[in-house]
């Protein structure tokens, strides 16, 4: 006999299970999600999000007195970008035993009645299971955003070498040279890259950094360290622009895997075309939010615990990426 129930994760309940993932010390980094462009389609009787482009318009031109204009330029929407969402899921199957052990002052028969009526206090009483399953979603979120970086036309970087300023300086001006329509920047790289640059700067006379300012000392308030107390990624700044460490087990190689990509993106801010966005380099589309269903096998005394949530991410605005590549070791 199986007994299924399904719910939504409410939006504090998310919140809460987010943030304990974020500071479990055994679990992965998500850095990358909160500098997407977000857009839902929920409700829409479309499954593919369509972002609108256009052609550019020349600079005007010489206009003469009592003659009549007759070139005009024509403005036409260019290839539209489409996203279109599927569905991930993902299951965890424990003990109601497993269970109880795990959550104290739980009883058996509350853990199982919760499931077998539906009520959303099933939630905080399988709360590990919820976590895992949820973790693995993010997962798969964080892994297609970060892949993005390998398609980036713009690069910087070089095979076979340790992530550098001068990697981050190329990467830099490459990046302003496209006129960006923001300038929220950030470096995306993972603890190696991170190190290298910690290395340049503080080993041997006139370090790294030095020489690129053409003198001995070098000033290392152009770079900033910091250690990463808040678990997001956080790992301090160069140039002014904050750098992040990705969790490298999910980030992308290149060259037979002897070389890490990494980036320096525009952030994005809410949807691309709602009032206030900031148009960044990719975005992140969600058909329906995350929910849980949990079944209940009374033969085995097992709970299976299932998720899924549908959503995509695809880049829209190339001009706001320059891949990075550097030595993986």
């Amino acid at each position: 006999m199986a007994v299924t129930s399904s719910t939504t994760v409410a939006n504090w309940l998310l919140t809460e299970v987010m943030s304990q993932i974020a500071l479990d010390p055994l679990r992965g980094k998500y850095v990358l999600l909160p500098f997407l462009n977000m857009h839902s389609i929920a409700g829409q009787s479309s499954k593919v999000r369509k972002i609108r482009k256009k052609t550019a318009i020349a600079a005007a031109v010489d206009d003469t007195e009592t003659a009549a204009f007759t070139n005009p330029a024509s403005l036409t929407p260019a290839a539209n970008i489409s996203i279109t969402p599927t569905t991930k899921a993902q299951g965890v199957q424990v003990t109601v035993d497993a269970v109880e052990l795990a959550l104290p002052g739980a009883t058996r028969s509350q853990v199982i009645g919760a499931i077998e009526s539906g009520n959303p206090s099933v939630l905080p009483l399988v709360r590990d299971a919820m976590v895992e399953i949820l973790e693995a979603h993010y997962l798969r979120a964080e892994t297609d955003a970060l892949a993005l970086f390998s398609g980036a036309s713009e690069s910087a970087g070089s095979t076979g070498q340790p992530m550098s300023y001068a990697f981050a300086l190329s990467a830099l001006l490459k990046l302003l040279d496209n006129n960006p329509a923001s300038e929220d920047l950030v470096f995306v790289l993972e603890e190696q890259g991170v190190a290298d640059l910690r290395t340049e700067a503080i080993t041997g006379s006139g370090a790294g950094i030095a020489s690129i300012f053409g003198s001995t000392q070098a000033d290392l308030s152009f770079f900033n360290h910091r250690p990463d107390a808040s678990r997001n990624g956080f790992r301090g700044s160069f140039a002014g622009i904050p750098i992040y460490a990705a969790n490298k087990a999910i980030m992308q190689t290149a060259n037979a895997a002897a070389d890490r990509v990494s980036a320096l993106i525009v952030a994005g801010r809410g949807s691309t075309d709602a009032p206030g966005g900031v148009r960044g380099f990719a975005e992140m589309v969600e058909r329906y939010e995350p929910s849980l269903g949990f079944q209940y096998d009374l033969a085995d005394d097992t709970l299976l615990a299932v998720g899924r949530w549908c959503h995509a991410v695809g880049e829209h605005t190339d001009e706001h990426i320059v891949k990075i590549i550097y030595d993986l070791d």
